[in-house]
């Protein structure tokens, strides 16, 4: 905090510009219980932080997501065993979603702006998609999901066509062989998220063959992130809502 203390004294004795002060405030990472958070990052980013859960401790973990709650800070944290979610849930005033490995404060609606509609090729799916729901309200976008409308029934995905075109940005999340995200991105305006997923047999290889299905699809304009990857999905689609509602308020 003495970086911060340090900054504040400047611009109240008038030494540095309220743009300097901010200027210098944006690099600015603060320690909770170990970690250095990065308190600065929606300020350059317009995006928060995600805790990672692999590699810390119980005991890291608690404190960092106790000191966040402390700051009222919103928590995301990814990657999360059941045991260890469900032990932190009953700790502290978050929630835990087993099937998406995330532990969670819950947004406030009004706060969240946009929508994001996550749909998915099938149950295996699911893992990934509610990480990317959660990131995606985390980030402060709205979001909703679509599950089980694969190529293998194709016509349960027209039934949700309109809700797909009222979207800023649609994520996609399908393995096996990966062709789903080239279906919607052909039938919606939306910007289109492809996010394969590590389900299917053999040559599936573990997502492999749906990450490389989404990037040589022959339907433009599809962007693709790795696989598994619901916070890398989540994150490009809340840049989409957020530049989208810019530019409207913009042009008001």
């Amino acid at each position: 905090m003495k970086k911060v203390e340090s900054v504040l004294r400047d611009l109240l004795a008038g030494s540095i510009s309220l743009a300097e002060a901010a200027d210098e405030l944006k690099g600015f990472a603060e320690m909770a219980a170990g970690v250095k958070f990065d308190t600065a990052r929606p300020a350059r980013t317009g995006l928060r932080e995600v805790i990672y859960a692999p590699g810390k401790s119980p005991e890291m973990l608690r404190d960092t997501v106790a000191a966040l709650i402390e700051r009222n800070e919103p928590v995301l944290v990814t990657r999360l065993d059941e045991d260890a979610g469900k032990a932190l849930a009953a700790d502290l005033p978050v929630e835990y979603d087993a099937a998406g490995r995330c532990l969670f404060t819950l947004p406030d609606e009004k706060d969240l702006r946009g929508k994001v509609v996550v749909v998915g090729a099938g149950a295996a799916d699911l893992p990934a998609m509610r990480e990317c729901l959660h990131a995606c309200r985390f980030f402060g976008a709205g979001a909703s999901l679509v599950a089980d409308v694969g190529v293998s029934g194709i016509h349960r995905l027209f039934a949700v066509l309109d809700e797909l075109e009222a979207a800023d940005a649609v994520v996609v999340a399908a393995g096996m062989e990966g062709a789903l995200p080239s279906v919607v991105n052909s039938l919606v305006r939306p910007p289109v998220i492809g996010l394969p997923v590590s389900s299917g047999y053999g040559v599936a290889k573990g997502g492999y063959a749906a990450l490389l299905a989404m990037l040589a699809s022959c339907s433009p304009g599809i962007t693709v992130v790795n696989i598994d990857n619901g916070v890398g999905a989540a994150a490009a689609a809340a840049k989409i809502v957020f530049a989208r509602r810019r530019e409207g308020e913009e042009q008001e």
